[in-house]
């Protein structure tokens, strides 16, 4: 892993939740009274604040196309408010941040007694510059598994997005200095980061670049900043499988009842190969089961090959 890397854990969420190690009652960021509206998010019941703050596309040259980015900050509620917040940095590559603040609204009820939580959508996300496509990644999709249609899809959906974006400046490093510059207009003095899967890269980025603004990190579902992940995912899945095989044929149950569990699989994707297989798939939105054919093409898109 290298002895530069910061190593950060969901330890150090424990004083952040139970408010233990406050540094004190301090007022909260004086920007948000004056700067965010009262306003009703989905699935939150309460009142809460919204808003949006402009930033440059591209921050070094300062002038041009702007960016509204879209905020949400869940207040809080206590009579001693402590001046640092929770930012939640969501994963997915990236989500946007305040489709969660129904999740956080509850399942940080404790935190919001001493402190905001604040919530922005990155750039390219959400009410953010919203970079979005009609661009199937479905594995059953004929689009998708025929390789020249599906580029010419990317193709026609980077056009698409050129004509109201310059994707040279939806980056990490931007990013996080947009949501530095959203801390200093709200007032924040420091902010306790909470990063999932993408979002613990985007975390790490924050710290490297900010780091005299940072309180305390959790990371959830690491993400390595120096590691290509959509390259490593075939890897890394192919290694999981084989390694349960492995532990198949050490344990006697498993062995005892799967004694070709790895041929076994080998002989199936060869069969799948050959013809695909329609498997019955409940879809509780529309209410009904659906058909999907699997072949190894589908497998293969999970990074499992033949043996």
């Amino acid at each position: 892993m290298g002895s530069k890397r910061m190593v950060l854990t969901a330890v150090l969420m424990l004083p952040l939740s139970l408010g233990a190690l406050a540094e004190g009652s301090k007022p909260p960021g004086r920007g948000v009274a004056g700067k965010l509206k009262p306003c009703h998010v989905p699935g939150v019941d309460e009142e809460v604040r919204c808003g949006t703050y402009e930033v440059y596309e591209n921050r070094a040259a300062r002038k041009g196309r702007k960016i509204g980015l879209n905020i949400v900050v869940l207040p809080a509620k206590g009579q001693k408010v402590i001046a640092d917040p929770l930012v939640f940095l969501a994963g997915g590559g990236v989500a946007p941040a305040t489709s969660y603040a129904p999740f956080l609204n509850e399942s940080y009820a404790n935190l919001r007694r001493q402190r905001d939580i604040l919530l922005v959508d990155q750039r390219g996300t959400g009410g953010s510059n919203p970079l979005e496509c009609d661009l199937t990644t479905d594995p059953t999709s004929a689009e998708y598994r025929d390789e020249g249609r599906f580029l010419a899809a990317v193709r026609r959906c980077r056009s698409e997005l050129e004509k109201k974006a310059d994707l040279r400046y939806y980056t990490t490093p931007i990013a996080m200095d947009d949501l530095d510059e959203v801390r200093g207009w709200l007032g924040y003095p420091r902010l306790n980061l909470f990063g999932v899967s993408y979002g613990s890269t985007a975390a790490m980025v924050y710290v490297r670049q900010h780091p005299e603004r940072v309180r305390t990190v959790a990371l959830q579902g690491v993400v390595p900043i120096d590691v290509p992940v959509w390259l490593e995912a075939p890897r890394s899945s192919q290694q999981a499988l084989d390694q349960i095989f492995a532990a198949c044929a050490r344990q006697p149950g498993c062995h005892d009842a799967f004694p070709e569990f790895a041929n076994e699989f080998s002989s199936l994707l060869k069969r799948l190969a050959e013809k695909p297989v329609k498997v019955k798939v409940s879809t509780p939105e529309a209410g009904q089961e659906v058909e999907v054919p699997i072949d190894d093409e589908v497998l293969r898109f999970f990074g499992i090959r033949m043996l």
